[in-house]
């Protein structure tokens, strides 16, 4: 009756766990998609809504030049420029058949702590061609245009910091949009002027 007892106890803990884990991937859920946004320490218990969040297209494109605010930074892409990099491309063709269907693009860029706190990450930045398919700028670390934006620099208040991304697509697409994410939000940049 014990061995019983051992496992019944055993099953409800299980269960216990398990809503647990639920109630915390549903809390996750409701706070990524903006359900806590209303301010509840001001609310009565009868006041309390819910309110539905919709997700559109609408989201801005900025432009090259412009000045992007995300959260306690100051973002500015200046430029995009196909990238030879003359030093390595002999030696490397050699070893590294795949650059051979691919050209770099370098993307200038200068990022500023405009907060009170020091910024551990950067950020994380893509970029998409013409056919949508987006590129990460871990695939060229070999062929970086220099300076080199340093994303995992911990940035002081009021420092900022400017340097290329270099990215590599295939010689015959061209590059539309650049992909930035702090990893609490994202924004995009077209390409054009």
């Amino acid at each position: 009756m014990s061995n019983k007892m051992g496992r019944k106890t055993k099953n409800i803990f299980l269960y216990i766990m398990l809503a647990i884990f639920v109630g915390f991937i549903v809390y996750l859920i409701a706070r990524q998609t903006g359900l806590f946004q209303q301010d509840v320490n001001n609310l009565s218990p009868t006041q309390i809504t819910i309110t539905d969040t919709i997700t559109t297209n609408t989201t801005k494109i900025y432009n090259l030049d412009e000045k992007i605010s995300i959260n306690g930074k100051e973002l500015i892409v200046y430029s995009f420029n196909n990238y030879e990099n003359d030093k390595l491309v002999n030696i490397l063709k050699q070893v590294d058949k795949w650059q051979d269907g691919y050209k770099l693009i370098a993307i200038d860029v200068e990022i500023k702590n405009i907060g009170n706190a020091k910024i551990d990450s950067l950020g994380w930045f893509t970029i998409k061609d013409n056919d949508n398919r987006e590129y990460n700028l871990t695939d060229v670390s070999l062929y970086e245009k220099e300076p080199r934006l340093d994303i995992f620099k911990t940035l002081q208040p009021q420092e900022g910091l400017r340097g290329y991304i270099t990215f590599a697509i295939p010689k015959d697409k061209e590059p539309y949009i650049i992909n930035y994410d702090d990893y609490t939000s994202s924004i995009k940049i077209n390409t054009s002027k």
